[in-house]
């Protein structure tokens, strides 16, 4: 059970980790401002505001002209779909300038997925490795050293009594999986095998 607890704090970590190593890829450029206006025409769309959209969509025309590059092939593609007149616009319009605005930002800042992971593992194994030895040596201090405070440890598997509770709290264990809580408290034997 403590494992399983470690193992989705683990993989939370890792999605964390994976998400704010791609986001922080620093781009030649960068079109965020383009991006939440595309999101600001999407909430006016979806508020019933045509006026409100449409004018947010002439500012993000207007933007993508300044852009480096806006006359490249993905450009061309960005500057066509938003040169489209249309009398409403729709949340799939919307969404087809972003695809075209993500392959357009792909196009002028490429970067090697399967490098940017590999450096990525590189980088997260070491520390991966520790965890794993002090999850399955049940060294709870270097679990806790390990992960600091970006998780919890919980000891489980064997806690039937106050003293073996008290030193897995003391090594910084922070929650106890035990079906013996009550001779815990009490400082009663605990006949039971666990099950």
């Amino acid at each position: 059970m403590g494992r399983n607890y470690l193992n989705k704090k683990i993989s939370t970590m890792l999605f964390l980790c994976f998400m704010l190593f791609f986001v922080n890829i620093i781009a030649e450029e960068s079109y965020s401002g383009l991006y939440i206006k595309i999101t600001d025409t999407t909430t006016a769309i979806k508020n019933n505001n045509q006026n409100e959209a449409k004018k947010l969509l002439s500012e993000v025309k207007d933007e993508f002209k300044k852009v480096k590059n806006a006359d490249s092939a993905k450009g061309k593609k960005v500057q066509e779909l938003l040169n489209k007149e249309k009398s409403t616009l729709s949340e799939d319009d919307l969404r087809e300038v972003t695809t075209a605005l993500l392959a357009f930002e792909k196009e002028q800042n490429p970067v090697d997925d399967n490098e940017e992971k590999k450096k990525f593992q590189s980088r997260m194994n070491p520390a991966l490795d520790v965890l794993e030895k002090a999850i399955q040596s049940k060294d709870v201090e270097l679990m806790k050293k390990t992960v600091g405070d970006k998780a919890k440890v919980k000891a489980s598997g064997g806690v039937r009594d106050f003293e073996t509770a008290k030193k897995y709290i003391e090594l910084g264990a922070e929650r106890l999986g035990t079906s013996s809580g009550i001779a815990i408290v009490t400082g009663a034997e605990n006949k039971s095998s666990g099950y």
